[in-house]
Formats: structure tokens, sequence, C-alpha cells
């Protein structure tokens, strides 16, 4: 196994925490709370890689199973912060195109996890 860091997948959710760092920097003072869940919820997605990296077979794609959890609530917290005006339409724009690019990276690494144990 390689370093998670060399991982396109981890450099991407790496860039999307820098991301979610600047703005949740922005958020309202009665927010705080919401901004904190979306910069934990992002490591989380970056632990969840780190570990399904150093995993093999079905221990892999449990942890690739925690990141798809991990992601859609990221994902929903960020659908209401936006519903709620907290984080801009093309915020929100930015993300989903980030998350669509990510999601189809750990589709692939499951599906070809799951391949190898057949």
């Amino acid at each position: 196994m390689g370093k998670a860091n060399d991982l396109k997948v981890y450099n991407d959710v790496e860039l999307l925490a820098g991301w979610v760092l600047d703005l949740s920097g922005n958020f309202p003072k009665q927010y705080r709370y919401l901004a904190q869940r979306l910069v934990n919820v992002t490591f989380d997605c970056m632990d969840d890689i780190t570990l399904a990296n150093l995993r093999e077979g079905t221990e892999r794609a449990m942890f690739l199973d925690a990141f798809v959890v991990h992601f859609t609530s990221l994902k929903t917290i960020l659908r209401i912060c936006t519903r709620k005006r907290i984080v801009s339409v093309g915020n929100e724009a930015f993300f989903l195109r980030s998350s669509a690019n990510i999601g189809r990276q750990i589709a692939g690494w499951k599906r070809a996890t799951l391949n190898q144990n057949r």
C-alpha cells in the first residue's frame, strides 16, 4: 500500500477540506455548531480513506462504506445550509461538482476491491 496522500481521491478530499475550513469561517455565530460539524465530517472522510488504504478486501470495503456515510452527511449538511442561506448557491454548486468526482473515485475503488475478492 502506498501512502493515502498519494491517492487522487485523498488529495481531492483534502482540497475540499480546505474549502470547507474557509467556508465555515463565514458562518453566522448562531450556526457555528454546523460549521464545526462540517469540518469534523470532512476530516472523518479523510480518515476513512486513510484506513481503507491500509486495509484489503472486505475491511477496505467497510471503510469505503463508512466514507460514503460520512460524505452523505456532509452533502446533507451543506444542502441544509444552502436552504438556510448560510451557504450560497454558487458554493453549493462548487461542492456538488467536487463531490461528484470524489463519489466516482470511491465507487470505482470499491468496485475494484469487491472484484478482487471474487
